[in-house]
C-alpha cells in the first residue's frame, strides 16, 4: 500500500474512533479506551468563568468503589491522589468526580494530561482488587441500561457507578440523579441486579442489604431497583421473587428489565424525571 494512503487510513481510523455529542453547557467526548467495565471512557468540557473545565463524569469514583480501593489507605485510593496532585487535578468526593479547570489559552498537552491520569488508573486499578462478584453482576444487564439512558441524550446530568452512603457502609449503584422535592433535593438511586449470571441469590443479597443500610440513614432518596432473569432457571427466579417480594418491606420499588411492561414503566419514567432536570427545574447533584 502506498504510504500515503496508509496514512490517510490511520488517521481516518483514528478520527472514527472519537466522537462529540453536544450537550447542555458543553460536550462530551468518547475516546476508543474502555473504563474498567467495558464502556468507552467519556470526558465532559464545559467552561466556568472564563476557564475550560475538565470532568470525568464520575467513571474513576466509581472503579474506585466497584475495585474496593475507595478507603483512603487503599493502595488504589493513594495512587489516584498522587497522581491527581502531580497534574493538578481536583478530587471532588461530594460529586465522586474528577475535574480540571483550565485556562482558555492552555495548550492541547494539558487536556491529554486528563486523559492521561483516567487510562492509567481504569487500567491499573482493577488489576490491584478485583472482586470477581461484584464485576460479573453488572457486565450485562448494565450495559443494555447504559444504551438506554445514554439514548435519552442527557448523560451529564446522571452519575454513572455512584458511590452512595448508608448507615454502616458504602455502596455503589448503577446511576445516581436528583430531582427538587418539596424545597429539598431528592435523590434516585438505581440499582442493577443480573440475576442471569453465575449467584442470582447473592445478587438479590446485596441488593437487599443495600436497601436496608440506605433507608436506616434517613435521608429523602429512592431505591430503584432494576433486574433481569433472562430465561434463566430456579435459582434465578427464586432470587427475583426476593427482589419483588420485599419491595414494601425495605422501601424500594422493583424492575424486571426482562418484562416489556416493566421495562416502559421504569424507561418513561426516568426519561420525564430527566427531562425536567435538562429543563432547569430541579438542581443537579
Amino acid at each position: 500500500m502506498d504510504i500515503d494512503k496508509f496514512s490517510d487510513m490511520i488517521f481516518s481510523k483514528i478520527l472514527q474512533s472519537v466522537s462529540l455529542q453536544k450537550t447542555e453547557g458543553g460536550f462530551l467526548i468518547k475516546f476508543p479506551y474502555k473504563d474498567f467495565m467495558g464502556e468507552p471512557i467519556e470526558v465532559f468540557i464545559g467552561s466556568n468563568n472564563g476557564q475550560i473545565v475538565l470532568e470525568d463524569l464520575g467513571q474513576t469514583a466509581g472503579c474506585l468503589f466497584s475495585t474496593n480501593q475507595y478507603a483512603e489507605t487503599a493502595e488504589g485510593h493513594r495512587l489516584l491522589k498522587s497522581i491527581a496532585k502531580a497534574y493538578a487535578v481536583t478530587m471532588d468526593y461530594d460529586r465522586g468526580i474528577l475535574r480540571r479547570e483550565l485556562p482558555t489559552e492552555s495548550n492541547l498537552a494539558e487536556f491529554f494530561d486528563f486523559i492521561k491520569i483516567l487510562v492509567a488508573m481504569h487500567t491499573v486499578m482493577p488489576e490491584l482488587q478485583r472482586p470477581r462478584r461484584v464485576v460479573q453482576r453488572r457486565v450485562h444487564l448494565a450495559s443494555r441500561l447504559s444504551r438506554d439512558v445514554k439514548q435519552l441524550q442527557l448523560p451529564m446530568y446522571v452519575q454513572k457507578r455512584a458511590p452512595v452512603r448508608g448507615k454502616r457502609a458504602s455502596w455503589t449503584v448503577e446511576y445516581r440523579y436528583s430531582l427538587a422535592k418539596k424545597g429539598t433535593d431528592s435523590d434516585i438511586l438505581i440499582a442493577c441486579a443480573d440475576l442471569s449470571l453465575k449467584k442470582p441469590i447473592d445478587e438479590a443479597a446485596y441488593v437487599l442489604a443495600m436497601a436496608i443500610d440506605v433507608k436506616d440513614l434517613q435521608i429523602d432518596r429512592t431505591l430503584r431497583v432494576v433486574y433481569d432473569v433472562n430465561g434463566s432457571g430456579p435459582e434465578a427466579r427464586q432470587a427475583a421473587g426476593l427482589i419483588d417480594d420485599n419491595q414494601s418491606r425495605f422501601g424500594y420499588s422493583a424492575f424486571n428489565y426482562a418484562d416489556a411492561d416493566d421495562k416502559d414503566r421504569w424507561t418513561s419514567m426516568t426519561r420525564q424525571e430527566l427531562s425536567v432536570i435538562s429543563e432547569g427545574r430541579a438542581p443537579l447533584i
